[in-house]
Parts: structure tokens; C-alpha cells; sequence
């Protein structure tokens, strides 16, 4: 993993965050994004996500302050990160490995030098760790793969005590409750 080892690990709080998640995220999911993501935002969080619909419309539908990557955005680098993390890259199309590589800019920022704070996200298996991937990960699969290597933590909506968690990662010092 040559490509993604040069990636950097999060260092400090910079109040961005992953908004994403499976095409075919539940209403009630959706909903609870769409909520999270103007909270969030009312305390100074920029999101980042994809163009996709579903979870990734649900956040960038809730806020006005975004960074929203596309497959257009994909680079030879990304695309090179993207086969180097992705489980079985060969039998991508080139279209879907580019959608694969524009996950990079969600968790590392446009210049892939600023790491997220964070991901919220839904998949179908609950995924928050790379060592869990399966295939009901689906696409979002690979922005937490990424995320999870880089110990940036992974909040997924399927899991029981998701707020507790992002309540502790967003106030750390404050005593203000977010959720």
C-alpha cells in the first residue's frame, strides 16, 4: 500500500467531517442525517461526501457549507490509493473504481493533506473497522476502510450507541450535548 501509506493520519481537530452511506439508507437514517448534519453544521463542521443519492444527498441536501466530490475528481493518484485499498479492484469498471478513488477527498480533503474529524455514515453490515468489510459494505466500504487505517473514527448509524459515540467526539471538552 505504497500510494495510501503516504496519507496522512489525523493529527488535530479541524472540524470537517464524512457525511456518507449507501445509496438505499432507510427514511429513518436519512432523516437522522439530514438532523446531525445542521447540528453539526450550526457548530462549525464543514462536510465532505460524494454526489451520490441516497445517504450522500441526505447530508449535502441539510447544509450549506460542503466540499462535494464526484468520480470526475478522481487523479492517477487516487486511482492508484483506490486499487491498493479496494478488495478486489480488477473487477471494477473504470467508472466505478474513479467513484472508489473520489473517496480519498472525502477523508483527506482536496489536497489529501486534511484528514476528517470523523465519519457518519449507513451501511447495511454496521461496518466501522477495515478488518469488518464484506460485501453489504458496498461503496462506503471504502471511504471507512480508508478511515479506519488512519484510526479516524467510523459512527455508523446501523449500530446501537451512535450517539453517545459522536456526542463524545464532537464536545471532547465541552458539556454541551449535541444529540
Amino acid at each position: 500500500m505504497e500510494s495510501f501509506n503516504k496519507l496522512p493520519f489525523k493529527l488535530k481537530k479541524n472540524f470537517f467531517y464524512a457525511g456518507i452511506g449507501n445509496r438505499k439508507t432507510p427514511f429513518k437514517e436519512i432523516e437522522e442525517m439530514k438532523r446531525i448534519a445542521k447540528r453539526l453544521e450550526k457548530r462549525g463542521y464543514t462536510l465532505r461526501t460524494g454526489d451520490a443519492t441516497g445517504a450522500d444527498q441526505a447530508f449535502r441536501d441539510a447544509v450549506e457549507i460542503k466540499e462535494v466530490f464526484s468520480a470526475k475528481d478522481a487523479t492517477p493518484y487516487t486511482i492508484d490509493v483506490a486499487r491498493e485499498i479496494h478488495p478486489a479492484p480488477d473487477s471494477l469498471s473504470p467508472y466505478v473504481l474513479k467513484l472508489q478513488a473520489r473517496n480519498c477527498f472525502q477523508i483527506f480533503g482536496i489536497n489529501l493533506d486534511d484528514p476528517i474529524d470523523f465519519v457518519i455514515c449507513w451501511t447495511p453490515d454496521g461496518m466501522e473497522h477495515h478488518d469488518k468489510r464484506t460485501r453489504r459494505s458496498g461503496g462506503t466500504g471504502q471511504a471507512i476502510d480508508m478511515a479506519s487505517r488512519k484510526n479516524i473514527p467510523i459512527i455508523n448509524l446501523k449500530n446501537k450507541g451512535w450517539e453517545k459515540k459522536l456526542d463524545q467526539l464532537v464536545n471532547d471538552s465541552e458539556q454541551m450535548d449535541l444529540f
